[in-house]
């Protein structure tokens, strides 16, 4: 009987204690957010009032470099807003597995991104079968990918910039790995690149969530993730175990 309320009272604690770590991790990421989305509304209203001020004054070129920039500062908007809407995604559970070929995944998502790819002249290699599916939570493995290649994009800095991805499927397991010859990250890092708004180049326009996205999503397929990084690039190592049940197809 004490051995069971000793237990029930080490339950107990250890959930108040992650609801605690959640109730902090919540706090953060609303000040956080509401700090990044009101930053560049404040800057398209004041860029707004100066293209009000051209068109009166009849300067066109200078309301034109204005216009610009308030899209550049709505394009960053809209893609933050985008981030916190997958962060919430990778958190639902409910799911369903599908078969999906992974080159039309891989392929959907580059095309997504196309601009962002050229304009950063960045070489996307594929390895793999032309008819390769995949049986798994598509959507999860779709942020996945995504959130790794562009940041591989993001972050190129060096010539004849590449991403590789390589598909490999065994009996148990899928895996991945997105190799990049980009800056690289910070020696000594370790799991914190999977924390929260967690940023190593000041000077990008990154959210700092894509990286918990991926780990979350990795983490509710019972996945793994590693990474290797220097200055000369990063390569990313993703396992997915299968289902039992397409065990027993493979066989």
């Amino acid at each position: 009987y004490i051995l069971g309320i000793a237990r029930d009272v080490t339950e107990r604690e250890k959930m108040f204690n992650e609801l605690e770590a959640k109730n902090e991790e919540l706090t953060s990421f609303a000040y956080r957010t509401s700090h990044d989305l009101k930053g560049p509304l404040t800057t398209i209203k004041r860029l707004a009032n100066y293209i009000e001020q051209d068109i009166k004054a009849g300067n066109s070129d200078e309301a034109i470099t204005n216009i610009a920039r308030v899209k550049q500062q709505s394009i960053h908007l809209t893609n933050l807003i985008t981030d916190i809407l997958d962060l919430a995604k990778s958190n639902q559970k409910d799911y369903k597995n599908t078969s999906f070929n992974v080159i039309e995944l891989i392929n959907r998502i580059t095309s997504k991104h196309e601009a962002l790819i050229q304009d950063n002249q960045v070489e996307i290699n594929i390895v793999c079968k032309d008819s390769q599916k995949m049986f798994s939570e598509e959507l999860r493995i779709e942020q996945i990918l995504e959130n790794l290649i562009t940041n591989g994009v993001k972050y190129a800095n060096a010539n004849n910039k590449y991403i590789n991805i390589n598909f490999n499927e065994s009996r148990d397991k899928y895996s991945f790995t997105v190799k990049d010859n980009g800056i690289g990250i910070p020696e000594g890092t370790g799991e914190n690149i999977y924390k929260l708004f967690t940023r190593y180049d000041q000077n990008s326009d990154g959210s700092g969530i894509g990286m918990t996205i991926v780990k979350r999503n990795i983490d509710s397929l019972s996945g793994e993730i590693k990474y290797e990084s220097s200055n000369f690039g990063t390569i990313f190592t993703i396992t997915i175990p299968k289902q039992d049940n397409e065990k027993d197809l493979d066989e």
